[in-house]
């Protein structure tokens, strides 16, 4: 795939960006995120660009730099994450998209929280609870709600009817709380996030 862009360089069209895809996956997973990031950023100036293979990047990336506790790396990827799963979770029905959209908020916020960017942290997750509504979705604004809570339990208890948070939390088993798993995941020593592991290449 190196050979063939070096080779033509001004290649174009979807072969071009099937091989950056593809040397984008071979060097993160080596490490080689130099290599990564130039690749995906020529992924990004060309065409035809799909949004289920964005969102495989963008997650690649993003992994890899919290693995090695580069947030500040991590955020832009997180950002396009963020980005690309509104454009995929489109396409998906109600439960994977709402796990989707959960995940890349989960990843962006915590992103932002590593950053000291408690602010932004919270503003995604608020822009996930509207989506919610919107949708509309009771499954998504009870995640949201939950990651809210993490975050700022003030910020979650002032945004939920009375009563309404303690009652949410209740009712969801520990064991499938997601975004507690995730921002555990997130958290965790020496693993780094590796969300990505959960999606597969599209065919």
């Amino acid at each position: 795939m190196r050979r063939f862009l070096v080779e033509n360089r001004s290649a174009s069209g979807e072969a071009a960006q099937n091989a950056r895809a593809i040397i984008v996956i071979q060097a993160a997973k080596k490490g080689a995120l130099p290599e990564a990031e130039a690749r995906l950023a020529e992924y990004a100036l060309n065409q035809p660009q799909i949004a289920d293979d964005r969102y495989v990047l963008e997650n690649l990336l993003v992994s890899r730099y919290f693995k090695n506790r580069d947030y500040e790396h991590a955020l832009p990827h997180a950002q396009e994450l963020w980005k690309a799963a509104g454009l995929v979770a489109k396409k998906r029905g109600s439960s994977a998209r709402d796990a989707m959209l959960n995940e890349a908020a989960t990843v962006l916020s915590e992103a932002d929280l590593k950053l000291q960017k408690k602010a932004d942290a919270i503003a995604v997750v608020q822009t996930l609870r509207e989506m919610a509504l919107r949708l509309p979705s009771g499954n998504l604004y009870k995640l949201s709600m939950l990651r809210l809570l993490q975050i700022d339990p003030t910020t979650a208890r002032a945004g939920s009817a009375a009563g309404f948070l303690g009652a949410l939390v209740r009712t969801v088993p520990r064991d499938i709380s997601s975004s507690a798993k995730m921002a555990r995941k997130l958290q965790g020593q020496g693993t780094g996030y590796s969300g990505c592991d959960k999606f597969f290449w599209p065919r």
